[in-house]
């Protein structure tokens, strides 16, 4: 998947509508300081289900709407739209040479959303009420979600890399790098599992603890149960002892009186047992009984119910010891599943290192030739190592500005390529580099672009020969951002996209003009910055106005359609001035006896320097 369309409305510096057509390869945003680059790559990250409001550098979601300016009224809400599509085969190839290289063509941000496999809309109101849309029907945060990852976004869908998370990258420590790499290699949902494991078996430890003590209780109650059973037996022996001694005096009794025909009829009435036949006087039978009873007396209170409650506590112990036995196997279950999930994080992330460590060296051997890279496991975590060619220092912090920049690019582009996201948003990462060094992470850049969508933020000319697409943003001298040219090297296509002023609704004095006219047959700096932000730019807008109109200019009505050649030999661009004062140096050639037409001054006639920034 890639990010085929963006389009803006009312967010944050750009007001009025913008649309990019995207490339699958590197796309490249370049601009002055302050002209809303970044504000696109923000664009990007809050459409795709951002919510960190810190990391789109607002304080709240109202502040990403246009909060209007001197010339310029606030917006009511903003909107962001992307369009997701299949990644197709990315073109390769040389560019055309610039002989080959084509006009530059008027054009405009159109308001139509292409086709593509998702659309995601994302609104907000200038009171911060946040809303959703899939391919134009309400949704919520949740279901956005699960539509990207079903598209092969992981979260967060973008992977934004920054100037300063590059220095903060290199100079973490061995432990906090070796987390770097678990999450950008998705480790980290593997802990959680063994984390939510490692809970689990907490929580049954707990409940063994809790179940193990209530067995303990349940024996020494069981014990208790058992010695008051057995007094209690003891006890119905003694009983019965002495009612057999009763019975045998009342026989005696009886056979002494030389009858013992109401025998059974008697003891029955007194409860005794059947006499057994004895030997023993009336005197031993006495001292029997004495004992018998002062055994009795021994054994002090009794228990009734004992045997009762000892059956209902051997229960209750079974069940315990069944419950006990579960927990066992259940806790032996969990450090098996423990034990694997460790294993495969130890494994995830030792593949992922070796993936980073190859990308790592690779990508520093582009930018700094004949120098080395390494990452190193340790017992604290994940060591760097980086030695540039012909030095023999490998501390990062002994490194340079430029080197520890190349080195930062290096490993951050290795590591994150590992994140599940297919685009990359690299903001302005090379303020540090030369223009040999920019060429050799172009090279770099082009590695990782057959695998990943590149959007590339910078403020250097330099950086638009290593885009498959170039988008120039300029903010208007009343405030607002806007998308200002397209163009795309490898096919020289140049698009201008019009507009000199924000549309009258937008304007805090609805009857200003929509520009002021600069005065005929004078095309000064001054009159080209009353068009927009630049003078280069704003000539440039007006020159393929003129293309494709026909209108105005110099050397109108010689060539309704005129060429007019943008690039040099080599395909760099010309400079806007040079195009203009040959063109007007050829219509002020005299024909028949003519006056010389005035010839149009250029920045340096004008006191400028010359230069030209196209």
């Amino acid at each position: 998947m890639y990010l085929k369309h963006l389009a803006l409305e009312g967010f944050k510096s750009f007001p009025e509508w913008n649309g990019l057509e995207l490339v699958p390869g590197t796309c490249v945003l370049v601009g002055g300081n302050g002209t809303g680059k970044s504000n696109l790559a923000d664009a990007v990250c809050w459409v795709l289900g951002q919510t960190d409001t810190s990391s789109l550098r607002v304080t709240g979601p109202a502040e990403l709407v246009f909060a209007g300016s001197e010339d310029l009224l606030p917006m009511a809400e903003g909107e962001v739209t992307a369009v997701l599509d299949r990644r197709p085969q990315r073109e390769g190839g040389p560019a055309l040479p610039g002989s080959m290289g084509k006009h530059a063509h008027a054009a405009t941000h159109e308001r139509e959303i292409p086709d593509g496999l998702l659309v995601v809309t994302r609104r907000v109101s200038a009171s911060g009420d946040d809303s959703y849309f899939l391919d134009g029907r309400p949704a919520d945060e949740d279901s956005v979600r699960e539509a990207l990852r079903d598209c092969g976004f992981g979260f967060p869908p973008v992977t934004v890399i920054r100037q300063g998370e590059l220095e903060r990258l290199l100079l973490l420590d061995p432990s906090e790098r070796r987390r770097a790499i678990e999450e950008a290699a998705g480790i980290p949902h593997l802990t959680e599992r063994r984390d939510g494991l490692a809970a689990e078996r907490e929580l049954l430890l707990l409940r063994r603890e809790h179940v193990s003590g209530e067995s303990a209780q349940n024996q020494r109650q069981a014990e208790l149960l058992r010695h008051e059973s057995a007094g209690l037996l003891a006890a119905e022996e003694e009983e019965r002892s002495i009612a057999a001694l009763r019975s045998a005096a009342v026989a005696a009794a009886f056979k002494a009186k030389g009858g013992d025909a109401d025998l059974a009829s008697l003891l029955d009435i007194l409860g005794l047992p059947e006499a057994a036949q004895t030997e023993l006087t009336w005197a031993e039978i006495g001292h029997r009984i004495e004992a018998h009873r002062r055994r009795l007396s021994d054994l002090g209170p009794l228990n009734t119910r004992a045997p009762e409650h000892l059956e209902a506590t051997r229960a209750q112990q079974a069940a315990l010891d069944g419950e006990l036995s579960g927990l066992d196997e259940d806790l032996l279950h969990l450090d098996r599943a423990i034990i694997e999930v460790e294993e495969e994080a130890s494994a995830a992330f030792a593949a992922a290192l070796e993936r980073i460590e190859a990308r790592f060296a690779s990508y520093y051997g582009l930018l700094a030739p004949e120098g080395e890279a390494t990452l190193t496991l340790t017992e604290t975590g994940v060591d760097l190592v980086v030695r540039p060619a012909g030095k023999v220092i490998c501390r990062v912090s002994a490194l340079s500005g430029g080197e520890r920049s190349l080195a930062a690019l290096s490993l951050a582009l290795a590591l994150f390529q590992e994140y599940a996201s297919p685009l990359f948003v690299l903001d302005e990462v090379e303020p540090a580099l030369d223009d040999t060094n920019i060429r050799r992470l172009q090279a770099v850049l082009d590695r990782v672009a057959d695998s990943h969508q590149i959007l590339m933020i910078s403020h250097q000319q330099r950086a638009k020969e290593a885009g498959d697409a170039v988008f120039g943003i300029e903010r208007n001298l009343d405030g607002a951002s806007q998308v200002k040219f397209r163009y795309e090297p490898k096919s020289r296509r140049l698009d201008v996209f019009r507009r000199t002023r924000t549309a009258p609704h937008l304007r805090r004095h609805p009857d200003q003009p929509a520009m002021a006219p600069a005065a005929a047959g004078a095309r000064s700096e001054t009159a080209v910055r009353g068009l927009a932000g630049s003078p280069a730019q704003a000539a440039l807008m007006e020159a393929a106005m003129e293309v494709a109109a026909g209108q105005g200019g110099p050397g109108a009505g010689r060539n309704r359609y005129r060429r007019v050649d943008y690039f040099q030999e080599d395909g760099t661009f010309r400079g806007i001035w040079e195009v203009y004062r040959d063109e007007d140096e050829a219509a002020a050639e005299p024909t028949g006896g003519e006056e010389p037409a005035s010839k149009v001054p250029s920045p340096k006639d004008a006191g400028g320097s010359g230069k030209s920034c196209c």
